[in-house]
């Protein structure tokens, strides 16, 4: 029996993490956790998101899950050695030190990370990457960004909510760490504004985590802690892909 990768994110920028899986581990199964009833993460207590992670993490170890991505820079962020020492028979991978490992060797000087409020204030992404390169780190939080994306908003109201965010930063910033998987839904309209290299988590996790091409038939489960349409709706229309979503109560 093949190997079973859970992925979890707040809502749909995760999906995006899993679709980077996917390509690469074709015949995996995937569990895909989207917790949209408590989304967004970025205004979370520390308490909360450990309660949520724990929650879904039950979920997985009964369901015999072996490995889980926290596809969610926040929960990351805030709980990920919590829920590791919590679970220590399963492989729970954060995306953060993956996502930072990919300005190794990179001379980029001045570096600016855009993330959840509950990111910013835990800098773990400016202390990870204090490790890895010697640069100046700014830290953005932007939350109005995830419920914008979640809702689909027209692009011309996300492009000036983005350019209000971003406008003391033009010209002053040779770098972009995108520290939310879900800003690179709205990635081309960051590089379009600030016209630097903008790095990721969806790649950035391939090639750091231990997985292995599988021999089974490959198979994908979403599920939503909300609204099971909605969540369709808005992978169909945001990610592009007609997946079929059901809704988990998870208690």
């Amino acid at each position: 029996m093949n190997n079973i990768i859970g992925v979890v994110d707040s809502g749909l920028g995760g999906l995006l993490v899993l679709e980077a899986l996917k390509s690469a581990y074709p015949h995996h199964h995937y569990i895909y956790i989207g917790d949209q009833l408590h989304a967004p993460y970025g205004d979370c207590t520390k308490d909360e998101l450990l309660q949520y992670g724990m929650t879904i993490l039950e979920y997985f170890y009964h369901r015999q899950v072996q490995d889980v991505v926290i596809a969610c820079n926040t929960l990351c962020a805030n709980a990920l050695i919590d829920l590791q020492d919590a679970y220590p028979n399963m492989r729970i991978h954060g995306i953060i030190d993956a996502t930072c490992l990919q300005l190794k060797g990179i001379s980029k000087k001045n570096i600016l990370v855009l993330a959840t409020h509950a990111t910013v204030q835990k800098h773990a992404y400016r202390d990870t990457l204090k490790k890895i390169v010697d640069a100046n780190v700014w830290e953005l939080a932007c939350p109005k960004l995830v419920p914008m994306i979640e809702a689909n908003e027209e692009e011309d109201a996300l492009k000036k909510v983005l350019e209000d965010y971003l406008e003391p930063y033009i010209g002053n910033v040779d770098a972009v760490i995108l520290g939310c998987t879900h800003y690179p839904i709205i990635a081309k309209h960051i590089q379009n504004i600030l016209q630097v290299d903008v790095f990721d988590s969806n790649q950035a996790i391939i090639h750091e985590l231990p997985f292995h091409n599988d021999k089974g038939q490959g198979k994908l489960e979403i599920y939503t802690t909300k609204d099971a349409e909605r969540m369709h709706d808005q992978i169909k229309t945001i990610i592009k892909k007609d997946y079929l979503v059901s809704k988990l109560k998870l208690d």
